[in-house]
């Protein structure tokens, strides 16, 4: 199968990847001028739906009409499998910054274990 390619996605890919390292380093918090920040969150705030939507979109490339055969099934379960593995591996990754950064807040072990798993089910990040 010939895959398509979608150089423009690729370009906003990069920049959008740009504006999530920027996101988590908060590289404008000194700024005094409020148009600046507004633009700069208005951008940078952009980058999560950004990626939401293109692996949306090129999810349903993948797939074929109608929707409900059984080869689109095993594509949209191999993607979720993907997924999943990747944010338990990067999760696991973070695990020791995690404990770290609750063992400095002083937090209580069983109020570490409920904040790590809020995050790892109903945020989407960890300790920060």
């Amino acid at each position: 199968m010939n895959a398509k390619r979608y150089n423009s996605i690729d370009l906003w890919k990069l920049i959008m990847a740009f504006c999530v390292v920027a996101l988590h380093t908060i590289t404008l918090e000194q700024s005094k001028l409020i148009i600046i920040n507004e633009l700069y969150d208005s951008f940078v705030n952009m980058a999560v739906p950004f990626f939401f939507i293109a692996s949306g979109f090129l999810l349903a490339k993948k797939l074929q009409l109608p929707l409900h055969k059984e080869e689109n099934i095993d594509i949209i379960k191999k993607y979720l499998i993907r997924i999943v593995k990747l944010y338990l591996i990067w999760n696991i990754i973070y695990l020791p910054l995690a404990i770290v950064g609750f063992i400095l807040d002083k937090s209580t072990p069983l109020m570490s274990i409920y904040l790590y798993l809020r995050g790892l089910f109903l945020v989407g990040q960890q300790y920060t």
